[in-house]
């Protein structure tokens, strides 16, 4: 009886050096994704200042680091970047430095390296991470595009059908239009509407005027887009255009919706 218990213990014992040393291969091979992490933890929406001054209406605001609570607790990793740029960079470097980064509560600095980690890797489940990275930094309708990417398992930039810096004329084009309310056909005045330039991934809001007008102004030519349109008690439409070439004209009638609750 004695042996048979002896005996128990021993592949009790094996089992669970056996299940450990699996952990701890599952823990270092997953370590640079932070996949656990990342998904378990929230996007920290209030860390940074989403106002927009009233001297510069048509940029998304995106706070400097001072004005995050950093948790400096948590160290950077041993990444040699001194003397390099970010496309010198490996993917697993910017997984490190995003993850440490977005650890810390700082977003800012994280959002440039998953935006190059999407363009090193067609793995959707980058959109999920640069989503969130985005959306704490108050980039909503990019964090809505990455978002919707990762719900389609579609990976990569949205940029990479797009001309690269050196076909790019660089000539500027007006986007702008007016806003209706599709029952009434009267304009609708302040309505957000937020314009991201495909080519740079470059976010900007603005709000309608009295007479449901908006404009953003000096948009590569060349660059396809998405404008958004929302207001409260209205439906949210996202429009999403090629590369106007020119001045281009938006349009948009908003209806109305019966849920109070929508924001």
């Amino acid at each position: 009886m004695k042996t048979l218990h002896t005996l128990a213990g021993a592949i009790l014992l094996l089992t669970l050096v056996v299940t450990t040393s699996s952990s701890r291969a599952q823990s270092a091979s997953t370590a640079d994704y932070d996949f656990l992490l990342s998904i378990s933890e929230p996007a920290r929406y209030d860390l940074y200042d989403r106002s927009v001054s009233k001297e510069n209406l048509s940029v998304v605001p995106i706070a400097p680091a001072i004005h995050a609570e950093i948790d400096l607790s948590h160290p950077l990793p041993e990444v040699d970047v001194e003397g390099k740029n970010p496309s010198q960079l490996t993917i697993t470097e910017h997984i490190q430095l995003a993850t440490a980064f977005r650890l810390r509560g700082d977003y800012v600095e994280a959002v440039p390296h998953y935006a190059r980690i999407i363009r090193l890797s067609n793995q959707p489940i980058h959109a999920f991470f640069y989503a969130q990275a985005l959306r704490a930094t108050g980039q909503d309708l990019l964090a809505d595009i990455y978002s919707d990417r990762y719900n389609q398992g579609i990976g990569g930039a949205v940029e990479a059908q797009t001309l690269d810096d050196a076909q790019r004329t660089g000539v500027p084009a007006s986007i702008y239009g007016q806003v209706i309310d599709v029952t009434f056909g009267n304009p609708i005045p302040k309505v957000e509407v937020r314009l991201v330039n495909v080519c740079t991934e470059e976010e900007f809001v603005t709000t309608t005027d009295s007479k449901g007008n908006f404009e953003f102004r000096d948009h590569p030519a060349d660059c396809p887009f998405f404008v958004r349109f929302q207001k409260r008690f209205f439906e949210k439409i996202v429009v999403e255009a090629a590369a106007p070439g020119g001045d281009e004209r938006v349009d948009v009638e908003l209806d109305a919706v019966q849920d109070l609750s929508f924001r």
